[in-house]
């Protein structure tokens, strides 16, 4: 299996305004819509996306496969 391309990484926060500070005012990132309710926020850069989460205790792992292409999604949590 090739990896050809990556369209976005969550990254998980404890504190979302400071994210947003961080990714935001000092990097100079973009922020786009994002259509979920839980708290989060995303920045575009390009084509590639950062998914900023909010730490809530939820852990998924899982494999989609979807027109004949495998698509991994992994996502941790350690649930405090």
């Amino acid at each position: 299996m090739t990896i050809i391309q990556c369209l976005h990484t969550a990254i998980l926060v404890s504190d979302l305004e400071k994210a947003e500070h961080f990714y935001g005012d000092i990097l100079g990132l973009e922020k786009v819509d994002r259509p979920l309710k839980y708290p989060g926020v995303w920045y575009q850069i390009g084509n590639y996306q950062i998914h900023l989460m909010v730490h809530s205790g939820f852990n998924l792992v899982c494999l989609i496969k979807k027109n004949g292409d495998v698509i991994i999604i992994l996502l941790w949590v350690l649930i405090i």
